[in-house]
């Protein structure tokens, strides 16, 4: 199971990619710095140890950077 700090790591990276992202459609509303487990965000699906492996935008007319942070979603299977 992921430990609390597996979870705050994999939080801070959802909000990393918000803060770099253009979202016209406010997509990434509920991406805000808390709550920090990223389990409870919009268009995100975790596993049964609550970390990250599905992110999925398609669709959102998002622009930006793909932001480092996101390596800190060791499972992350689809993006």
């Amino acid at each position: 199971m992921a430990s609390s700090g597996d979870c705050d790591a994999e939080g801070d990276a959802l909000p990393a990619r918000k803060a770099n992202s253009t979202d016209p459609s406010s997509l990434l509303q509920s991406w805000a710095p808390t709550p920090v487990n990223p389990c409870t965000r919009v268009h995100v699906t975790c596993n049964t140890n609550n970390s990250v492996v599905r992110v999925d935008l398609a669709g959102a007319e998002l622009s930006g950077i793909l932001v480092s942070e996101l390596g800190l979603l060791t499972n992350l299977q689809y993006l």
